[in-house]
């Protein structure tokens, strides 16, 4: 998803992996529950992989990551460390 750097599930220590797991499972969650997802602001990122903002029943599931410390904005500067 554009505009959010999450956890890894290959974490550097056990506290990242868990969040990454919490993560996964929000995001899930919110996929599998919409009626309706829509992609915006499609792109290829600098790897070819597909950058998009993703809304689930209009909602960003971005911010929704976001908004309970699953995710932190991100817009190409250093990335956080979550360990």
């Amino acid at each position: 998803m554009s505009g959010i750097d999450t956890p890894e599930m290959r974490g550097k220590c056990k506290r990242e992996i868990e969040l990454a797991r919490m993560a996964k499972k929000k995001t899930v969650s919110m996929i599998r529950s919409a009626k309706s997802i829509e992609l915006k602001q499609m792109r290829r990122d600098k790897y070819f992989r597909i950058d998009a903002e993703v809304f689930a029943d209009g909602r960003s599931i971005g911010q929704a990551l976001i908004s309970v410390g699953l995710a932190v904005p991100y817009h190409g500067d250093k990335k956080v460390t979550w360990c």
